[in-house]
């Protein structure tokens, strides 16, 4: 099965707000992972991991 552009763009947000986070960049983190969740095409465990991360973050 080929991953539409959009399911694409979202995880690329969250592996974004991953490596910000890891790097101690907290309010980019936070920002990449509203991005992320703003695309709409995130899977559904990758949901509800930005909204535990967002909730860290904020």
């Amino acid at each position: 099965m080929r991953a539409c552009a959009g399911e694409v763009l979202g995880a690329w947000w969250v592996g974004l707000g991953i490596s910000q986070e890891a790097s101690d960049r907290r309010k980019e983190a936070l920002s990449a992972f509203k991005r992320a969740y703003a695309t709409g095409d995130l899977s559904q465990e990758l949901i509800a991991y930005v909204d535990q991360r967002m909730r860290v973050l904020q």
